[in-house]
C-alpha cells in the first residue's frame, strides 16, 4: 500500500495540477529507502521505490510547472520505530518533525530534509554504508 498509495494519489491529482499549470507533489520517504535497515526490508523497499518514482516523475515534469519532491524526516519516535530498539534520545518528536516539514510546504527543492542533521546523516550514510551497518548493530537485534 505504501508505494501504490503514492502512485494512486499522484495519478489522481496530477491532471488537475497540469490543468492549472501549477502544483507541488510532496512525497515522504525515509533514510531506510536510501540505505536500507535490518528488520525493515519491506518498508525500506517501498520507500526505495518511492525515491525512484519521484526521480522519474521529476524528469517527466521537468518542462512543466508542477514540481515533485521527496521529503526526508529524521528517525522519529513513532510506534514503528519503538520496535527497533533505538534509545529515545536518538529519536525526534513527530509533532516537531511535522511542523518543520510543514514550514517547507512551498519548497520546490527536489529533496527536502526536516533539518540539517538529517541531511548530513543521509549524505554520509549513502557515501559510507558501513557506518549505517555499524550504527544499527548497536541497537537492532540480529534476525534469528
Amino acid at each position: 500500500m505504501n508505494y501504490f498509495g503514492y502512485v494512486r494519489l499522484i495519478h489522481a491529482v496530477l491532471p488537475h495540477m497540469r490543468e492549472r499549470d501549477a502544483g507541488i507533489i510532496h512525497n515522504v520517504s525515509s533514510g531506510a529507502g536510501l540505505v536500507g535497515h535490518p528488520g525493515l526490508s519491506g518498508y525500506a523497499s517501498t520507500k526505495g521505490a518511492i525515491e525512484a518514482l519521484v526521480r522519474s516523475l521529476r524528469l517527466e515534469l521537468r518542462h512543466e510547472s508542477v514540481a515533485c519532491t521527496v521529503m526526508h524526516p529524521p528517525l522519529s519516535n513513532t510506534r514503528s520505530t519503538a520496535e527497533l530498539g533505538y534509545p529515545e534520545s536518538l529519536l525526534s518528536d513527530p509533532a516537531d518533525v511535522g511542523r518543520k516539514l510543514a514550514g517547507k510546504i512551498e519548497s520546490k527543492e527536489p529533496v527536502i530534509h526536516a533539518n540539517w542533521k538529517t541531511k548530513l546523516g543521509l549524505a554520509v550514510s549513502k557515501r559510507v554504508p558501513y557506518l549505517v551497518r555499524k550504527g544499527t548493530e548497536r541497537f537492532v537485534e540480529p534476525a534469528e
